[in-house]
């Protein structure tokens, strides 16, 4: 792909470039495994931020490896690279779960479906301007890099600074209902006593 030929000039074996693609995408499934681990919704905000912000500082680590690719040698440059490319793996694959869900908190009572689905839109059609811009003619080696890096960082700061996560599907499911209240032989007045609690 594209970052085998950005980083032509290390002539990467097919079986290192194999093993680059592997660590990004197997770090990403691993994480996103042990993200189904995390049940409250609470963890969401500083996990994602979390995730957001070591993907950039690892996409950052990539294009500067890349631009000093002529500098260093394979044998430092590769073992960090494999380092990079992991972290960038784990938190940009691996977060997708927890951000699924983080909408569907903010959205409700839309359908999951449609939440879900409208971020997936998303994902899909970036990849696919990403696909198409990074194999445009005449484009140097570091742009495909710069194309995911500087827009991550936007969004890294944007959600360290104007972020804020709701909870209204998780809000909606601990306030008593009605018919909770009549089964219970409780009046009305205590459905608003347990909604302030």
């Amino acid at each position: 792909g594209f970052g085998t030929s950005a980083l032509e000039k290390l002539n990467l074996t097919d079986i290192e470039s194999a093993w680059l693609n592997f660590t990004f995408v197997f770090s990403g499934v691993v994480t996103g495994s042990l993200m189904g681990l995390i049940k409250g919704p609470q963890q969401f905000p500083c996990v994602l931020k979390i995730m957001f912000l070591l993907t950039s500082i690892a996409l950052a680590v990539v294009v500067v490896l890349v631009l000093a690719q002529d500098t260093m040698l394979k044998s430092t440059l590769y073992p960090i690279l494999i380092i990079a490319m992991a972290i960038s793996g784990a938190t940009s694959l691996g977060f997708i779960g927890i951000a699924l869900s983080a909408v569907i908190e903010t959205t409700f009572p839309i359908d999951a479906e449609f939440s879900g689905g409208t971020v997936e839109w998303f994902v899909q059609l970036w990849g696919g301007v990403f696909t198409f811009a990074s194999s445009a003619p005449h484009t140097n080696t570091v742009f495909p890099f710069l194309l995911v890096t500087i827009p991550t960082w936007i969004t890294t700061i944007l959600m360290f600074t104007v972020y804020k996560q709701s909870f209204l599907k998780t809000n909606d499911e601990q306030e008593p209902k009605m018919i909770d209240v009549l089964l219970s032989g409780h009046h009305r007045v205590s459905l608003v006593e347990d909604t302030e609690r």
